[in-house]
């Protein structure tokens, strides 16, 4: 069975917090701003993944965006892993 629509997408931090400056200067639908993602970044994201970013706007538009290019932010499971290898990676560079 195939589905004929777009795959699944997902924003930068950058796009949500644009998204987050739109949704506060223009008042819209939930489905005009499925519209206006889609227009200006040729995203095709749900209704749900509008609304789930702007129930946070508040704090996105407070904070700096440190990694504009970031779409998803999960907790290292292995911290020591991650600094072992960052010093591994460091070490050896050359």
């Amino acid at each position: 069975m195939q589905h004929n629509q777009a795959s699944k997408s997902t924003l930068t931090d950058k796009q949500k917090f644009e998204l987050c400056q739109y949704a506060r200067d223009n008042r819209q639908t939930l489905k005009e701003y499925v519209k206006w993602v889609k227009a200006n970044w040729n995203v095709t994201i749900h209704e749900s993944t509008i609304s789930r970013i702007l129930k946070s706007s508040d704090k996105r538009l407070i904070e700096d965006v440190t990694s504009p290019d970031t779409k998803r932010h999960k907790p290292v499971k292995f911290p020591e892993l991650k600094l072992a290898l960052r010093e591994f990676v460091l070490t050896y560079q050359h």
